[in-house]
């Protein structure tokens, strides 16, 4: 019982030690009187800034809330692209491309920051995501000739087959290289 005391005591004086160094630009008074009252010899004012602590840093969780800062950030880009307004809570949110470890352990601020009902991972965003395809007619063109047409309109409405690795692209009865056409 005494540790964990004594813990209390170390950790309420090391903040609030820290928030007088911090705050006695802006509030001298009160900053030298809140350090002289945790026992500072000198003043406030003759303290170093203080330092951060490497040791106290987690790296696992720097980079869990890097990944929620990243996900609030570009959901309330695609809010403002579709003139959506923060105010007006939405239905559900669906997050791909974070572990859901990560979605798990911060619903609650993902609800509040998203204003959210629901928040839903995706293990795989790729059936979310249509590649666009735009062909290179010049390459194209001697090639195919008259099957250019037949060619477009499969491609326009979405009758091929893309490589795993996007190199291929095969469309009505041609195989295309990837200097022929550009993924978007």
């Amino acid at each position: 019982r005494s540790e964990r005391k004594r813990a209390i005591y170390e950790v309420t004086y090391a903040a609030l030690s820290t928030v007088a160094k911090l705050i006695a630009p802006f509030m001298p008074y009160l900053a030298e009187g809140v350090h002289l009252a945790l026992g500072g010899k000198q003043s406030v004012h003759l303290e170093d800034w203080p330092a951060p602590h490497e040791n106290w840093l987690d790296a696992e969780v720097s980079a869990e809330m890097k990944a929620i800062r990243k996900v609030v950030y570009l959901a309330r880009t695609i809010r403002e692209d579709r003139g959506i307004k923060h105010r007006h809570p939405l239905q559900k949110v669906s997050i791909g491309g974070v572990p859901q470890s990560t979605i798990e352990a911060n619903l609650e601020l993902l609800t509040d920051e998203l204003r959210v009902k629901e928040v839903e991972w995706l293990d795989s965003i790729d059936q979310l995501i249509e590649p666009q395809v735009k062909l290179n007619f010049t390459a194209l063109g001697p090639r195919l000739r008259g099957d250019m047409k037949k060619v477009g309109e499969a491609v326009r409405t979405r009758d091929f087959v893309l490589s795993e690795d996007c190199t291929r692209l095969t469309v009505a009865g041609h195989e295309l290289t990837h200097d022929e056409f550009e993924i978007s």
